[in-house]
């Protein structure tokens, strides 16, 4: 029976549950592609080579592909023993690229696309988009904000 995996979501984010990606590896990373590299300086950034992912640069100023992390991983148990071998960034900080990067170097790392939709909400703004985005998939107060107007914002923003 293989070892339960871990779920980390890393950061303020928030996406839709319409498919759960199969876990085909000891560890998956799940991407998104498109509009959210307007400012990639923001994410992590895949470098993919065919099928294989050949490692993460968090927060690179020429990312080497038009993907971004989500924020959401799944780990098998040995993502402690990583967890143990890692060292502060310059931040000071043990960063969850480093442990994505162990997993790739060890060939096992497998990734998946984001079926629905992902909102970063680590600043004002995408914060107040991610509100919206979520806010209409649920029956809310009429009468502090009317269903239609939150739907028509978040139909608005998922064209984007």
């Amino acid at each position: 029976m293989p070892e339960p995996y871990q779920l980390k979501v890393a950061g303020p984010a928030a996406r839709s549950f319409e498919k759960v990606p199969e876990l085909i590896a000891t560890a998956v990373v799940e991407f998104m592609t498109g509009r959210l590299l307007e400012n990639p300086q923001r994410f992590g950034v895949p470098v993919i080579e065919g099928e294989r992912i050949l490692r993460i640069e968090e927060k690179p100023k020429d990312p080497k592909s038009d993907y971004a992390v989500t924020g959401l991983y799944m780990y098998d148990q040995s993502v402690f023993d990583i967890i143990k071998t890692l060292k502060p960034s310059g931040r000071g900080e043990l960063e969850i690229t480093d442990v994505n990067n162990a997993y790739i170097a060890r060939n096992e790392m497998s990734y998946a696309l984001v079926d629905g939709w992902w909102s970063d909400a680590g600043t004002f703004d995408s914060l107040l988009r991610t509100n919206i985005l979520v806010a209409s998939q649920f029956e809310g107060n009429s009468e502090e904000i009317s269903q239609d107007a939150i739907q028509r914002s978040a139909a608005i923003l998922r064209q984007q």
